[in-house]
């Protein structure tokens, strides 16, 4: 675990799910920050892809593909950890968590897993999602009061669908085939919206390959982190060591996004989002202040005056 000497307050960092993908992201990092730029070396290395093309040069629908953007989000999630590791005026926050693909960036934050191996898996978890047939969508519903709430918990079993996602208090991801995703458009009208994305994840559709990213995270290299405290995506609690972080991995492919759960009630000094994870900070409307919350992306390189 880390020196309490190096955090402040209750600081959480936050890494992003697929979504967040953009043509150049990272670039302005990469060739500011050496640290930065490493992780690209890093990263093209262990799983065998230019990742610099991929992130720089793609067009967007290639970037898009779920197989690409998972790795080009992940790698510079990381990209932007080291440089905030190295030069972060706030210090190393005590702990850290990751929305859907986003637990693996974390789980290398936390020490629990090393670049290259976390990076084949985030490679393998894209490729298994992506081999899935595309008969699936995703539906965000805006809530406003528990009833709310509940009735959208309620309507997912109606139409067939799973909660991918609990983004907070004020919104629930539905997740499933495309023909009860507009149903359940229809019956919620103006506060859903269908999510630009190539299948239903995070539902039953994935159960198809359920088995063998289960036997990948088993056979991955796991370690006792020696960095912040890893939350999992799926319970919202702290991981107590490897095994929990293996297990929360392996659950993630298929079960909720407790984002809710992991935000709690807003109560730590300050959030810090890495990579493309500014998405991440709307979700803390009316829990933390905006002052409170740093995102480490391509424009960080303006508050440093010393990169390079």
């Amino acid at each position: 675990m880390i020196d309490d000497a190096h955090t402040e307050g209750q600081s959480i960092g936050l890494f992003p799910g697929q979504g967040s993908q953009f043509v150049g992201m990272g670039a302005t990092l990469a060739r500011r920050f050496s640290e930065a730029d490493a992780v690209f070396d890093e990263a093209s290395e262990a799983i065998s892809t230019d990742v610099r093309a991929l992130c720089w040069r793609s067009s967007m629908a290639e970037l898009s593909l779920t197989e690409n953007a998972q790795v080009a989000i992940s790698v510079c999630s990381i990209a932007a950890w080291r440089v905030w590791k190295t030069r972060g005026e706030a210090g190393v926050p005590m702990t850290v968590a990751g929305h859907s693909v986003g637990a693996l960036p974390a789980a290398i934050a936390s020490g629990s897993l090393a670049l290259a191996d976390g990076l084949r898996l985030v490679s393998t978890r894209a490729r298994l999602m992506a081999r899935v047939p595309r008969t699936g969508s995703m539906l965000a519903v805006s809530v406003t009061s528990d009833v709310m709430l509940q009735d959208v918990l309620a309507n997912a079993a109606q139409f067939s669908l799973d909660v991918a996602a609990r983004n907070g208090s004020r919104q629930v991801v539905l997740s499933g085939a495309i023909p009860g995703i507009n149903a359940a458009k229809e019956h919620f009208g103006a506060r859903s919206r269908v999510l630009d994305v190539s299948n239903g994840f995070h539902s039953r559709l994935m159960d198809e390959v359920v088995e063998e990213w289960s036997d990948a995270v088993a056979e991955a290299r796991f370690n006792d982190g020696d960095g912040p405290s890893y939350v999992a995506s799926t319970t919202g609690e702290i991981a107590s060591g490897s095994r929990d972080v293996r297990a929360d991995l392996t659950a993630g492919l298929r079960h909720t996004v407790r984002w809710d759960l992991v935000i709690g009630d807003g109560a730590r000094d300050r959030w810090i989002t890495f990579g493309t994870g500014g998405a991440l900070a709307r979700f803390g409307r009316g829990m933390i202040s905006s002052d409170a919350i740093t995102n480490v992306d391509d424009k960080y390189v303006e508050r440093v005056p010393h990169a390079g």
